[in-house]
Parts: C-alpha cells; sequence; structure tokens
C-alpha cells in the first residue's frame, strides 16, 4: 500500500519543468539596447513624478472646492 501511495502522487505542476528549462537561457542586451531600456525607465519615472504632482495639486483644487461649496450654502 505504501508503493500504491508514492505511485499515486500527484503530477508535477506543468510551470516547474519551463522554469528549469528557461533558467539556462540567457538573455543577451546589445550596448545600444540597454542604453534605450534605461532611457525608457528614465521616462516611466518622470511620467510618474509628474502624475504624482498633478494629482497633489488636483487634490487641494478638490479640497478648495469642497470648502467653498459649503460656504455657499
Amino acid at each position: 500500500t505504501s508503493s500504491a501511495r508514492t505511485a499515486a502522487a500527484p503530477p508535477a505542476s506543468p510551470g516547474i519543468g519551463d522554469l528549469h528549462s528557461e533558467s539556462r537561457e540567457r538573455v543577451r542586451y546589445s550596448r545600444d539596447q540597454l542604453l534605450d531600456l534605461r532611457k525608457i525607465t528614465d521616462v516611466t519615472e518622470q511620467i510618474l513624478r509628474l502624475q504624482q504632482e498633478i494629482e497633489a495639486e488636483l487634490n487641494g483644487d478638490d479640497q478648495s472646492w469642497v470648502r467653498n461649496d459649503s460656504n455657499v450654502s
């Protein structure tokens, strides 16, 4: 019965074998490709900063609108 339990073990999940074969593959980038990726990252960070600044300004404006509306009533 113990051998039946071993034989009845669930099969490995489908992704496990793939991970081992993928870990052997190497991704290679040229110098120009790495510089391009760096530029993209810098732009993304700038966009996120701008978005945060805009949201901060809008939230500040929204609060002043709420105050003005409550004063009018």
